[in-house]
Order: C-alpha cells, then structure tokens, then sequence
C-alpha cells in the first residue's frame, strides 16, 4: 500500500507524464497531413476559407491564390506561441510577394485578444475560431499548431508545437 505522503506526488508524476504523451503522441485531427513533397497523390485537402478578421475586415484565402498560406493557431495565454509570433510578423515582413500569414486565436476573450494585439505589431490577419473553422481544420490537438499552403492552397504540412524559424523558412522557400 502506498504511504499517503507519496500518494499527491505519485500522482502529479502521472498526471504529467499523461499530458506529455497525449499531446506529443497523441490523436490527430480527423484528416492525415502528409508532406507533399512525399507523394502528389496526397493532395486532397485544398483550403477555401472565408472568414471575419479581429480588424472588422473579411479574410478571403481566395484572395491570395498564387502566395502560400500559414494558418497559425495561438492564443494569448500559449507562450509557445507567443514565443512564434514574432517569427511570423518577420516572415511577412519580408516574404510578402511569396506568403500570406493568418492567425486564428482560441482565445475565449475577445478583450485579451485586443489588448495582446494592442501590445504586439502584428502585420497579418486575426481571426476568431469558429465553428466555419473548425470546420475545416477540426479541433487541432495543440498550440501552436501551424497549417501551411502551397500557391494552390493545398495543404503541404502541419506542424504541431513550437517550431523554430529556420524550419518554417525553409518549408516557404522551397
């Protein structure tokens, strides 16, 4: 039998270890992601996304038929992602004839989303997860979760997690 001085942190051990492991090897959303560069016959999900922006204005995917597309789930509370944010602000900063950048907040509270946007330079659009989103995407399994798109916008990678600077470039300049 366990000693009740052990029992909370057993437990604390478990209960991380589990959240490690469903979150790093855990479901997947509804749809494979597959590298398109591994097969062409795996280009079956192609984005079509119209959406209101945090700005009041519409995002349209159609209107940037030509640029690849990073959808980039964060929220404000995620400092994983708000470790990635900066990288993409400097990735549209300086691609943008070859990338179109969105960002899709999960954040519950709209008065947070303001007062981060407020506090960061972001130079591409926010939109508010949706049920139109989700949609598309399905419930993503963690943030950060980075959807990338080809000019045809079709989908050619899925990143889970933090994901450093150099591997995003190089996936956009290739």
């Amino acid at each position: 039998m366990i000693k009740k001085a052990y029992f909370f942190p057993i437990l604390a051990v478990v209960a991380v270890i589990s959240y490690v492991v469903y979150f790093n090897w855990g479901p997947s959303p509804s749809y494979e992601f597959k590298d398109r560069s591994q097969s062409e016959a795996d280009d079956t999900f192609q984005l079509s996304l119209a959406s209101p922006t945090l700005s009041g204005s519409t995002f349209d995917s159609q209107d940037y038929t030509g640029k690849k597309l990073i959808v980039n789930y964060w929220a404000t509370w995620c400092l994983p992602c708000r470790a990635e944010i900066p990288h993409f602000i400097q990735l549209q900063e300086a691609h943008p004839d070859k990338v179109q950048i969105v960002g899709v907040s999960v954040d519950h509270s709209v008065a947070a989303i303001l007062k981060y946007v407020d506090e960061t330079p972001f130079n591409y659009p926010i939109l508010l997860v949706s049920p139109e989103i989700d949609a598309i995407f399905g419930q993503v399994p963690a943030l950060p979760s980075t959807f990338i798109f080809d000019e045809e916008h079709r989908l050619t990678h899925y990143l889970r997690g933090y994901q450093p600077s150099s591997l995003i470039q190089s996936i956009i300049l290739n």
